[in-house]
């Protein structure tokens, strides 16, 4: 995003590799692994600048219409909220609590550490653990759903770039199981009509 980006990182990327000696179980895995840091360190060719822009310099309460958020249970109208840190649209209950939020978050130290945050939850996924993607990853973002938070962090695949999406569920600890997997599959749809909306994911 070209409007919240603080600096660009080296565009030139050096990628050597040297014929392997030692066949044996553990280089292969040392191999194995090497290929994949490499995989998830190098910016992405997809990513696509303008696709990326469409979305994080607009309105957040503005990405989806309201026919589109009604089909994911939201009703009531976004409250649209700036900050230091970015912009955001939260939507409330009719009694006033929180129900949902969106938004575009400047990720503190700049490039290197969202580059770092990235590269942290692709490998999370890889585990099988808590983390998974929605989506194959391989467009403009990856999108990243963290199930214990019920949070969904969309990293733009490119080096330069110092700001990434951010979409809330908004979990209560509290909540019995069926109001929790009403609020995921509205995280998780919200999250697919906007990556499908925008074409983040090719």
């Amino acid at each position: 995003m070209r409007r919240l980006t603080a600096y660009y990182l080296a565009a030139a990327i050096l990628v050597t590799g040297c014929e392997a000696k030692d066949a044996s179980p553990a280089s292969a895995e040392a191999a194995e692994k090497a290929e994949t840091t490499a995989a998830i360190t190098s910016p992405d060719d997809n990513f696509d600048w303008d696709k990326w822009a469409a979305v994080a310099n607009e309105n957040p309460c503005n990405w989806l219409t309201q026919e589109e958020l009604a089909s994911v249970g939201i009703s009531t109208p976004g409250q649209y909220e700036f900050s230091s840190s970015g912009t955001r649209c939260v939507w409330s209950t009719p009694d006033g609590g929180r129900l949902f939020s969106a938004g575009i978050v400047v990720w503190p130290g700049g490039a290197e550490n969202l580059i770092g945050e990235r590269k942290a939850q692709i490998l999370e996924t890889q585990k099988g653990s808590l983390f998974e993607k929605i989506g194959s990853g391989t467009g403009s973002v990856v999108a990243i759903h963290r199930r214990d938070r019920m949070n969904v962090s969309v990293f733009p695949n490119s080096d330069r770039e110092t700001a990434m999406i951010h979409i809330n569920g908004i979990p209560v600890r509290n909540d019995p199981d069926d109001v929790k997997e009403a609020k995921r599959a509205r995280l998780v749809g919200y999250t697919e009509l906007l990556l499908n909306k925008y074409d983040l994911l090719s």
